[in-house]
């Protein structure tokens, strides 16, 4: 059996087929093809809590897989990510804070929970989320949500002067 490997740009999609010989007829074939769609964008991460010991509850939808399929399944994980005071944008993404516990992702559609930690008190944050499907896409950013940690309260005792 003989092996040829050929390699095949159409529209800047890289194709890679293997085609199995055996005399002048082809036995076999087994093709690579990249996946170039990036799956759909989160747009309504929300804030659902605040909490003054440094914690931040958010929402979303999980997102699809393919943005341009709606059938496509579920994306492979998400990267959240937040910054002291400025907004998350592409060029300031690779610079925020990389949260390493995010779910993994759920059926499309379905609302994803997280409690974000380590929060100080008293600062504003920016937070944002991306998704990633299998192939390594990565959807464009998220709706960027502002954050501040109130300051515990702080009761002073009451002295009678009675």
């Amino acid at each position: 059996m003989i092996k040829h490997k050929i390699r095949v740009s159409v529209f800047g999609l890289v194709v890679t087929v293997i085609l199995f010989f055996s005399g002048s007829a082809v036995t076999q074939s087994q093709s690579l093809v990249l996946d170039p769609t990036p799956p759909q964008t989160i747009t309504d991460l929300k804030l659902t809590g605040i909490y003054p010991n440094g914690q931040a509850g958010l929402n979303w939808r999980a997102p699809y897989e393919n943005s341009d399929d709606p059938t496509s399944g579920p994306a492979a994980s998400y990267d959240l990510r937040y910054n002291l005071k400025t907004p998350l944008t592409d060029s300031t993404w690779s610079r925020a804070a990389q949260v390493t516990d995010e779910p993994l992702p759920r059926a499309p559609g379905t609302v994803e929970i997280y409690i974000l930690p380590n929060l100080t008190p008293g600062e504003t944050y920016y937070v944002a989320i991306r998704s990633q499907d299998a192939a390594g896409n990565l959807s464009a950013l998220s709706n960027n949500l502002l954050v501040t940690i109130p300051e515990p309260l702080i009761v002073e005792p009451i002295v009678s002067l009675v």
